[in-house]
């Protein structure tokens, strides 16, 4: 479950109260308050029949611990002096075509009704799923008669998208309508047409946002980036100046420059590196002049949280980093820095198949300096003639032979990728005419 910060407000009787993040402590509430909920005689628009609702304590406790565990999964909890007078609970898609969406059910005590408790939750699932780097869309199933609360979601911006026809069954053999309702979000944070981004697999190379600010200061607290970057580790204050005077400025310069004539002179290029199957900020790849190396001194730089190390995640970072600069600008030569003792980014360095030049003395610390000229570039692209596929041109290919399931292992290289499902394994390069050439075998 993402974070979400406890409030309190007035209703429309002037009664304060709270909205809060359930969690398994709250259980028998909760379970309490859906009991009266489902064995009351005023609740019509419900699709679970009370003879259906026979819930334990344990069931309700374990259900709450299953939706804290998922960062897209959310159940929110509306209190009066400590007693439940409204619930939301909201669940994204496990398959990741369909992680960024998800639908949610609410209610409100039948006494606290018409207090706008309802839209107070609904704007609190709102704000929480604009702040949370997966989710991008909303929904929800309402019955047709419930004029009330499709009246409340419109309100809020969601928008009909299904009509279906005598889709509920009462026990009396009535039959109701079932609407479909969506909101798209409107995320200040969130990959759109407009980023600049390059795609190398597993992660995404985009340009900063000022929206990074709170993920970029928790990497730079991290031990083993403070070790290594000790330069990094300065206030919020002081990094958010960076971030709106300098750094997406810069950002921006420098892709005016490559559209103008690829010239991109002393100008940085800084891009997070954001894990795409969650959208999250996970370290940073840049490129800009280092002063300590002689000309030409352009070198690329890295950092990458704990939790996604030795994942691969670097090598394609730095790959796409390279394959953009010198397929785009006029830069010929890239430079790259690692402390002596730092033994995990020379590897990575080292991958990559840059030049080890010399050990150098910066501030009393010693590092190996490496290059990586476009000459050198060039021969090994053309050399093989093939690159690696995207991840969509890799979708497609294991769709068409038949492979639904998502692998399991998925590895890109240079020229080709890989990928490992429960039953089979493809090897998946392109050639410079964008056409997709494989190997596929089945078990």
């Amino acid at each position: 479950m993402g974070h979400f910060k406890t409030m309190k407000f007035f209703d429309k009787h002037n009664q304060e109260f709270e909205i809060r993040s359930a969690s398994p402590n709250d259980a028998q509430q909760i379970l309490k308050y859906s009991q009266e909920l489902f064995l009351s005689d005023s609740e019509p628009y419900l699709l679970t029949t009370t003879e259906e609702f026979n819930v334990t304590l344990e069931q309700e406790c374990s259900w709450i611990e299953s939706m804290e565990k998922k960062p897209g999964s959310i159940i929110l909890m509306a209190e009066v002096q400590g007693e439940v007078v409204g619930l939301l609970d909201f669940n994204n898609g496990h398959k990741r075509r369909m992680v960024h969406t998800g639908e949610f059910g609410m209610s409100v005590r039948y006494d606290h009704r018409g207090r706008g408790i309802g839209k107070v939750l609904l704007r609190s699932l709102i704000d929480w799923a604009t702040e949370n780097p997966l989710i991008e869309k909303v929904n929800l199933d309402v019955f047709a008669t419930n004029d009330r609360a499709i009246s409340l979601y419109q309100s809020m911006g969601f928008i009909q998208e299904s009509f279906r026809k005598n889709h509920i069954k009462l026990g009396d053999g009535e039959y109701i309508d079932l609407i479909g309702m969506g909101l798209i979000l409107e995320k200040p944070g969130v990959i759109s047409e407009k980023d600049f981004i390059i795609d190398c697999g597993d992660i995404l190379l985009r340009e900063y946002k000022v929206e990074d600010l709170d993920a970029l200061c928790a990497l730079t607290q991290q031990p083993e980036i403070k070790e290594f970057l000790p330069d990094w580790d300065v206030p919020k204050e002081q990094r958010l100046d960076w971030l709106i005077n300098y750094e997406t400025v810069d950002n921006q310069r420098f892709l005016e420059a490559v559209a103008k004539d690829g010239y991109v002179e002393d100008i940085c290029l800084r891009l997070g590196i954001i894990l795409k199957e969650t959208g999250e900020f996970i370290g940073w790849c840049c490129s800009g002049m280092k002063e300590e190396l002689p000309a030409p001194n352009r070198e690329i730089m890295y950092a990458i949280s704990a939790a996604h190390r030795n994942k691969g995640y670097v090598t394609q970072a730095v790959g796409g980093m390279m394959q953009y600069l010198f397929e785009n600008t006029n830069v010929e030569q890239l430079n790259a820095i690692a402390l002596i003792r730092n033994i995990s980014s020379n590897r990575v360095i080292q991958k990559i198949r840059f030049e080890f030049v010399n050990t150098i003395k910066i501030d009393d610390e010693s590092y190996n300096w490496y290059k990586f000229t476009k000459q050198t570039y060039i021969h090994m692209r053309d050399s093989t003639g093939f690159r690696s596929p995207s991840e969509q041109e890799l979708i497609s290919v294991l769709e068409s032979n038949g492979y639904e399931n998502k692998p399991f292992a998925t590895k890109y290289y240079s020229d080709h990728a890989i990928a490992i499902g429960d039953h089979y394994a493809c090897r998946v390069s392109m050639n410079i005419d964008n056409e997709m050439q494989y190997i596929c075998d089945s078990w």
